[in-house]
């Protein structure tokens, strides 16, 4: 799966049902939806928490799907943005270079 497969669709039926106004985010390849990101945007950080179904993909994989999503899918200004991945917790601090992030 490339990065520039993924499509991304806000779940505004879920939006307002979810904790601390959380926006909900569909990761979508092709047919299969395959993760699902709550972001949480603030002044100067943001946050990511991010639920995958996508053994097949690795952790870094993941992050950089994350921070595809960060510019295209949600136009993320913040400098700093922290991801919690679902399927093991780890904190990953990504940082705005230019146009996007690493």
């Amino acid at each position: 799966m490339m990065e520039t497969d993924v499509r991304f669709a806000r779940r505004e039926d879920l939006d307002a049902s979810h904790e601390k106004g959380a926006e909900v985010w569909d990761f979508q390849h092709g047919e299969r939806i395959f993760a699902r990101a709550e972001v949480f945007r603030g002044e100067e950080q943001w946050g990511v928490r991010l639920s995958d179904k996508a053994p097949e993909l690795e952790d870094a994989d993941l992050v950089r799907i994350v921070s595809r999503f960060l510019v295209f899918g949600v136009s993320c200004r913040a400098d700093t943005v922290d991801c919690v991945l679902g399927r093991t917790h780890e904190h990953h601090s990504l940082v705005r270079v230019g146009a996007t992030y690493v």
